[in-house]
């Protein structure tokens, strides 16, 4: 288990007699960082998927720059060697006024495992499309379109596509944003799903939870995450998301960070059950979804590491209801949850420290969670990270912020701090190295200093 795990030591003597000792274990070996060729610089989210399957599985990155859609896949399966990024999609510099959203979220249609991408295109003076695009194959040497699922009116002011998620469910991609609903243009989040298993025909687009606004404002719903529940042995939509309600009652004007859930009452996502609102005290801008252990989970986090990440599971396998109340885990940005060994994770950026983390929890319910694993710490490494297992095994994308080197290229002085670029981490093997571990990756600070005065900074 990478990071700090505790486990339970019996011992048995040539008498039978016996006796037991628990103790913390920090699995810190096996780390391998590479940078991605051919990544331009920036501070833009990361989406993560696997192409292919079993051994021709493969860690995919993507990720939106300057109005562009950029694709990179690894030669392999640890990420060792990758082809670079290329360019796969553009907003035409004929649609003025028009961009993309930075957040993007990627998934892998089955059979096969060919990604699929889901992104929002926005008009700065009216209405969004809230758009995917899907390779046609697992090598993902040529791509479809881009597929239009939704558009939205221009009077509405709309920003369908802004914190989409993508999820496959019962074999066709489903896919949320944020969006608003006639007449009154309340916000919502919105959901639509393909009628086929590449997403290259879509149903028509529902407004699966609609939020109620302020008497004194309105409401903007700026992120959602997709995972799954079964119900009546069929996959449902369940959906995390986060809101931000602006209040304007003249003198006064604030935001308000909101954050809930709900979720489909059939496989057809025609009908919806919440949406529930989680009273919390912190903002959380970021939300991120996982099945665990056959149970929705759901993660609230933000852009700022002073805030705690919040953590909070289902009440059963269908994902209908949230009675056990928000569980903080820790401080941290950036988070992505998935399931790990039959219990959640979290990979996240402690931004105070700038230091890339991943943290597991001690059972699979998540009721108590283990010490951070800090896997990368040289510098300022961990922002906009994203995470992925291929064949099990853990495969993190993460920005890091290079050195003054690069003071020239950037226009910036020797105080500086740098151009930003990606780094891939593999988490090849849990055995421990040959040799020393460059910066003690993957242990606890605690941990780290105590190893370091005892054996000169080496594992």
């Amino acid at each position: 288990m990478l990071g700090v795990t505790t486990v339970t030591l019996q011992v048995t003597d040539d008498g039978l007699m016996r006796d037991t000792a628990t103790v913390d274990i920090t699995c810190s070996s096996g780390f391998a960082s590479v940078a991605l060729p051919d990544s331009p610089a920036g501070s833009n989210p990361l989406a993560m998927c696997v192409s292919g399957e079993g051994v021709e599985a493969r860690p995919c990155v993507a990720y939106i720059s300057s109005d562009r859609l950029f694709f990179a896949r690894s030669q392999d399966a640890g990420g060792s060697a990758w082809d670079g990024f290329t360019q796969i999609d553009q907003i035409l510099t004929s649609e003025i006024d028009t961009g993309m959203h930075d957040e993007l979220s990627m998934a892998s249609c089955v059979p096969g495992g060919i990604p699929i991408i889901a992104y929002g295109v926005s008009d700065l003076w009216g209405g969004s499309t809230y758009c995917t695009k899907t390779a046609t194959d697992a090598a993902c040497t040529q791509w479809y379109p881009r597929q239009q699922v939704l558009s939205s009116d221009p009077a509405s002011n709309d920003h369908s596509g802004l914190g989409s998620s993508v999820c496959i469910i019962n074999g066709k991609p489903v896919v949320s944003s944020g969006g608003h609903v006639h007449p009154d243009y309340p916000a919502a989040v919105v959901c639509s799903r393909a009628l086929d298993s590449l997403g290259l025909q879509w149903d028509t687009t529902q407004p699966a939870l609609v939020l109620t606004p302020p008497d004194d404002g309105y409401t903007n719903v700026v992120h959602t995450a997709l995972t799954f529940g079964m119900s009546g042995g069929e996959m449902v939509p369940v959906c995390g998301f986060c809101s931000l309600e602006t209040h304007d009652t003249y003198p006064s004007y604030f935001h308000t960070g909101l954050q809930g859930a709900g979720w489909a009452l059939d496989a057809g996502a025609s009908s919806w059950g919440g949406p529930q609102q989680f009273a919390d005290d912190s903002w959380h801008l970021r939300v991120s979804a996982a099945n665990i252990a056959g149970i929705p989970a759901i993660i609230y986090g933000s852009d700022d590491s002073s805030t705690e990440m919040r953590y909070i599971r289902a009440d059963d396998t269908s994902g209908a209801g949230f009675s056990t109340g928000l569980r903080a885990i820790g401080a941290g940005c950036c988070a992505t949850l998935l399931e790990y060994a039959g219990r959640p994770a979290v990979c996240y950026y402690d931004s105070v420290n700038g230091d890339l983390c991943f943290m597991t929890a001690r059972d699979s319910a998540g009721d108590s969670w283990n010490a951070p694993g800090f896997i990368a710490t040289a510098g300022n490494v961990g922002r906009s990270c994203a995470i992925t297992l291929v064949n099990g095994r853990p495969v993190i994308c993460y920005r890091e912020l290079l050195a003054t080197r690069f003071t020239r290229r950037t226009g910036r002085n020797s105080c500086g701090q740098g151009s930003k670029a990606n780094r891939l981490l593999s988490i090849l093997t849990y055995t421990r190295p040959s040799g020393p571990v460059t910066g003690m990756a993957g242990t606890s600070r605690q941990a780290r200093s105590s190893l370091a005065g005892s054996r000169g900074g080496g594992i």
